[in-house]
């Protein structure tokens, strides 16, 4: 089963999956330990209750220097240690992967139904033209959109997309694929900053030593070191795209 980092920061905790072998970073949170869980709402529900039963050691004012200088000796090690040789497709949403016909207001309790609103303008032929080439290039799904400050599971998304288009051949790919999905799907860096999109996506691409990647973008600017492959808004994913894509993928 998948591992998580445990994140927290004063009464909030938070979940990030990560099978690297090092110790993953959030911004602003202080990690304290991983534990296995099946899915990632369950090892969020266990992390909370390990937490609030003194299991993990958090920070306190005394020890803060002291996990400061491990955080940045543990993020020393990450930069000058980790070799990344796993494929990753970077992708937008709006205008990549939304289905432009479908209008819907952002609810007020976004962040709770996350999952449900981006399943629910979703174009089910283009999660289905990105998953299918993360089965097929064993790439992990990583988002870029500000829609990623919302924690979303993009598997979850994937698959409740593929189950409502009500086509056969979609269902079936969503049942059969449904772990490997799960694990293709990683998260991304939630934190928002003024940054641009292309400088955040370089920081990321820095950070986790990408060597074999493509990002889906439709208007912002990417360096082309970045290896964009670029959509027209009111289109969005094309098989043209994913053909493309895979000329970064596979070498």
């Amino acid at each position: 089963m998948p591992k998580f980092d445990v994140f927290v920061k004063g009464k909030k905790v938070k979940v990030q999956k990560n099978d690297s072998g090092f110790p993953s970073i959030m911004n602003d949170f202080q990690y304290v330990g991983n534990l296995i869980g099946s899915t990632k709402i369950n090892a969020l529900t266990q992390a909370k209750a390990k937490v609030a039963a003194g299991f993990f050691n958090v920070e306190t004012k005394d020890n803060k220097s002291s996990m400061i200088d491990l955080t940045q000796s543990m993020s020393k090690l990450q930069k000058e240690t980790r070799k990344n040789d796993k494929s990753y497709i970077i992708t937008d949403f709006d205008g990549v992967l939304d289905e432009p016909s479908v209008k819907q207001s952002v609810p007020y309790n976004f962040n709770e139904v996350v999952n449900t609103y981006l399943s629910s303008i979703a174009c089910p032929h283009k999660m289905y033209l990105l998953a299918k080439l993360a089965i097929e290039t064993n790439s992990n799904i990583v988002l870029s959109s500000t829609y990623r400050t919302a924690d979303p599971c993009m598997d979850i998304v994937i698959r409740k997309a593929l189950r409502r288009s009500g086509v056969e051949e979609y269902i079936e790919f969503a049942k059969k694929y449904k772990y490997e999905l799960r694990e293709l799907c990683v998260e991304p860096n939630t934190k928002y900053n003024q940054k641009s999109r292309n400088e955040q996506i370089q920081d990321y691409v820095d950070f986790m030593k990408l060597d074999k990647f493509v990002v889906f973008e439709d208007r912002e600017r990417i360096d082309s070191e970045l290896n964009p492959v670029y959509t027209a808004s009111s289109v969005g994913l094309t098989q043209e795209h994913i053909d493309k894509a895979k000329e970064y993928l596979i070498s």
